[in-house]
């Protein structure tokens, strides 16, 4: 779910410019599914296909013009297109210029999957904070890719407490199989004996402050990452 929605919002970072004809072009034909007006901007932003993003100017023009925005009633015009197309479109007017620090969540398009894939960060999140026992990394830790991160979410369900590619069959067998050398981890498998004969100790989890390190190295690659797929959907 997660994935999906973030499938959804990476074609956001850098959206192919068009013009005010193609957007009225791609109501009518009904592949538009949500449209953002950023009046600080003057520029109108919308989804094209469900993951292909587009923008577009709609500053007025000084002279009024058959089918080009008015001076002052910008949004309106969106509204008209809209309401013309025929077509049940979501319009969301972002009052800000969207530099601060947001949850990238909170503006999936699509409401549905907004609201499933919040509820699953959301339980996620409560999951990592009331659980003791972290394999990867401690709760501070955790909370930083979470929050700063913010695909720390993601690395949570692949990686916590075991990875998801890691099979339910593979862990039972390792958990209930009699060990001649090794000892119990409490993992689900059985430490590896050292050439002493000594068990191995187990890694330690990932501090706080390393943790934000992460986050922010993570933030960067995500960004990055982003905008490449960004290109490639353009």
């Amino acid at each position: 779910m997660l994935l999906l929605a973030a499938l959804t919002m990476v074609g956001s970072a850098l959206p192919g410019w068009r013009g005010t004809d193609d957007l009225t072009a791609d109501l009518a034909a009904g592949r538009v599914t949500y449209i953002e007006y950023v009046p600080v901007r003057d520029t109108v932003r919308w989804v094209d296909d469900q993951v292909r993003w587009r923008q577009a100017l709609i500053a007025a023009p000084l002279h009024e013009t058959p089918g080009q925005p008015v001076l002052g009633r910008e949004e309106e015009w969106v509204r008209d297109r809209i309401e013309a197309s025929g077509h049940p479109v979501d319009l969301v007017v972002r009052n800000g210029t969207g530099n601060g620090w947001e949850l990238w969540l909170l503006w999936v398009p699509s409401k549905p999957l907004r609201a499933a894939a919040t509820a699953v960060w959301l339980l996620t999140l409560v999951h990592m904070l009331t659980r003791g026992g972290h394999r990867v990394a401690n709760r501070w830790a955790w909370f930083w890719l979470f929050a700063i991160g913010q695909s720390g979410a993601l690395l949570y369900l692949l990686l916590e407490p075991l990875p998801l590619w890691t099979t339910g069959l593979a862990r039972r067998a390792a958990s209930d199989a009699p060990s001649q050398t090794g000892r119990a981890t409490g993992l689900g498998r059985r430490a590896a004996p050292s050439r002493t004969g000594r068990a191995a100790k187990p890694s330690t989890p990932i501090r706080g402050g390393t943790g934000f390190v992460y986050a922010v190295l993570l933030a960067f690659c995500s960004g990055v990452l982003s905008l490449g797929v960004a290109v490639l959907l353009r």
